[in-house]
């Protein structure tokens, strides 16, 4: 009988072996790291999107004004939220946005590694856009506070605007194309969203030379 003898690995193989891994590890992690950032940003632009096309079709099914909203909860409990300001369900029941996001109106989360802001040094120009969006055309919405990102759709689906706010004041179509950006808090990497009067929405990624 022929007795057969097994060889397992030695210490410095399995060394060996690790060091590999970890250093294969090492390279491949900054390139994971910007895909799960880049996705972060594009997710939240998608999701702000998602509610500025929910918001107008809700103005052209309930016949009348809705907004959109912006949330930032004071205890942060949760991250921002983006949503449709339809009216409050009561009491009393009003039919006219009112400034809240309830928890039964259409909203979206926003990753809280990414943060809406406003146009500034080192915004990338929107020339890029396309001719209808030159500096001109483009109103950039920005921060602090609820009406800088605030959309506003009438009964048959049309960006507007209230030129004098007050109660009672008239809203008449606007002429401009309205911009949302977000920016994310790690890479400092760009995303738009943009609004046109017909009320057309489009998500835009900065790329470093120009918007797509």
């Amino acid at each position: 009988m022929v007795k057969k003898t097994q060889r397992g690995f030695s210490l410095l193989e399995l060394l060996i072996v690790v060091s590999i891994v970890m250093v294969i590890a090492a390279m491949a992690t900054p390139s994971v790291l910007n895909t799960v950032r880049r996705y972060q940003l594009e997710s939240a632009a998608r999701n702000v999107a998602s509610v500025l096309m929910r918001a107008r079709y809700e103005a052209i099914r309930l016949n009348r004004r809705v907004n959109t909203i912006y949330f930032v909860d004071p205890i942060g409990n949760d991250p921002p939220a983006y949503g449709v300001d339809e009216g409050s369900p009561g009491p009393p029941v009003t039919t006219i946005p009112d400034g809240i996001l309830q928890d039964t109106e259409p909203q979206m989360p926003l990753s809280t590694a990414v943060t809406m802001v406003g146009t500034g040094p080192g915004v990338p120009a929107f020339a890029t856009m396309g001719t209808n969006y030159t500096a001109a055309a483009v109103t950039v919405l920005g921060p602090p506070g609820l009406p800088t990102y605030q959309i506003s759709y009438g009964s048959v689906g049309t960006v507007i605007y209230q030129p004098t706010p007050g109660a009672g004041n008239p809203w008449i179509e606007s002429n401009t194309v309205y911009v949302i950006l977000l920016q994310h808090n790690i890479t400092q990497q760009y995303a738009a969203v943009t609004v046109t009067p017909a009320g057309r929405v489009r998500v835009w990624i900065w790329n470093g030379s120009e918007w797509a």
